[in-house]
């Protein structure tokens, strides 16, 4: 058990900590999902397990028992698997420029979309939207971010133009929509919060790999070393509110779903939960 100087709300379902409460937490492994090193993975909402080496899929359901496996060799290199629900899967090719959409059986349920129908043809991160039938594309072509519809073929919703040099960004890392805004990343800056226009709302410098928790919108976590770190979201929060000792070394990226905690190392994603005793 390691003692902890609290600041605020986290994972912790039915239990509040304040500022200056030393808690005790330790971590509980539940299940490893076996993967190999340059694999891509996703977690949906009722916490379905999804990975792919770019030659077939594999879905584990959240007691870590395999349950489909399909073969996906004519779609492309996978760069991301992005969860619309527990009903649709986007797999992103960035080689291909295409979008693909598999059922909760891991079968392709339409035709492909080619990227090139919204004239976007260097798409290199994609994001989904609270609103299902909608998509953020990165395109670093031009430096443009669109959100286009995946209902209506060659529709973009909306665009922002130059962000990286409207940022005064070096790359574009990683996207993500959450609590009504859009994050942007780059690993060498930071993260940037931004409204659905890309007006610049706040800023945090220096942040490793990051992500916002569907049921913690007020929260930004983070790793930093052999740490996980919280941060409010709130305008002009810059103190970080608890450090967490990460239960493994290696972690490279993660992601929250409830009270689950999905580390990937190298060849593994670890789902740990987080108990406290106070």
């Amino acid at each position: 058990m390691i003692l902890l100087m609290w600041g605020g709300q986290l994972l912790a379902q039915d239990t509040l900590f304040h500022e200056g409460d030393t808690v005790t937490y330790s971590w509980s492994s539940e299940h490893n999902f076996p993967m190999k090193s340059n694999d891509v993975w996703s977690v949906d909402k009722l916490e379905n397990v999804y990975i792919s080496d770019g030659e077939s899929i594999k879905k584990y359901d959240s007691t870590g028992v395999l349950k489909f496996q399909q073969s996906i060799k004519s779609y492309g290199q996978v760069t991301q698997l992005a969860p619309v629900n527990s009903m649709k899967l986007i797999y992103f090719s960035q080689e291909q420029q295409t979008l693909c959409f598999l059922d909760n059986t891991l079968t392709v349920t339409e035709d492909c979309i080619d990227l090139a129908d919204y004239n976007i043809y260097n798409a290199e991160w994609i994001a989904t939207s609270t609103r299902p039938e909608l998509l953020w594309v990165y395109d670093n072509d031009n430096s443009t971010l669109k959100l286009i519809s995946l209902k209506t073929l060659g529709e973009v919703n909306l665009e922002i133009l130059n962000v990286l040099g409207i940022l005064g960004l070096e790359s574009m890392d990683k996207i993500l929509e959450a609590g009504q805004y859009l994050y942007v990343f780059d690993e060498t800056k930071g993260v940037y919060q931004l409204d659905f226009y890309g007006g610049l709302l706040n800023k945090w410098d220096s942040i490793g790999e990051f992500t916002i928790a569907a049921d913690q919108e007020s929260h930004l976590f983070r790793l930093r070393e052999n740490d996980l770190v919280t941060q409010g979201l709130l305008k002009g929060s810059v103190e970080e509110q608890a450090v967490f000792k990460l239960p493994k070394t290696g972690i490279t990226q993660f992601q929250i779903m409830g009270k689950h905690l999905y580390f990937r190392t190298s060849k593994t994603v670890h789902k740990y939960t987080l108990d406290f005793n106070n």
